[in-house]
């Protein structure tokens, strides 16, 4: 449990990754977009806030 609680972000940051490789195997745009938020998610826990102003994404 030690090691999860000091390397939580190296291990989502793991998991982003392996999702990423996935959604770029797949051809459907809907994990683009699953995996497009929880990259948002996670942007706003480790920086404090959004950067979809930075991104300029679209609102939905």
């Amino acid at each position: 449990m030690e090691f999860i609680q000091n390397n939580w972000v190296e291990l989502l940051l793991a998991l982003i990754t392996l999702g990423s490789s996935w959604t770029a195997l797949t051809a459907t745009k809907k994990d683009d977009e699953i995996l497009d938020i929880i990259k948002r998610v996670f942007n706003a826990i480790v920086f404090g806030s959004s950067t979809c102003d930075k991104d300029k994404c679209k609102k939905q």
